[in-house]
């Protein structure tokens, strides 16, 4: 009974944050160096370093993840679609 309350527990806070950890892994997990470049100088010409510093947190990535399609074009994460790879 103990350990299925600390699994409801835990699948309540982190089901969400896992699930986007790894569509974010499978959309990104495989892309090139030259598309990595690509993603960076999209990232520091639109001024996207600090949004990225002040949202950053290693375990917790919706929030920044939220904030950075409300200011990538297209309000989307797509590679293809946001940078020209």
């Amino acid at each position: 009974m103990a350990l299925q309350a600390y699994e409801r527990a835990w699948r309540s806070l982190l089901v969400d944050e896992l699930a986007l950890g790894l569509s974010i892994h499978m959309l990104y997990g495989g892309i090139g160096d030259r598309q990595m470049d690509s993603i960076l100088q999209h990232i520091v010409r639109h001024g996207l370093k600090d949004p990225i510093r002040r949202k950053n947190n290693f375990d917790w990535h919706r929030g920044l993840i939220a904030d950075l399609r409300k200011r990538l074009p297209l309000g989307g994460l797509g590679v293809s679609t946001l940078f020209r790879c």
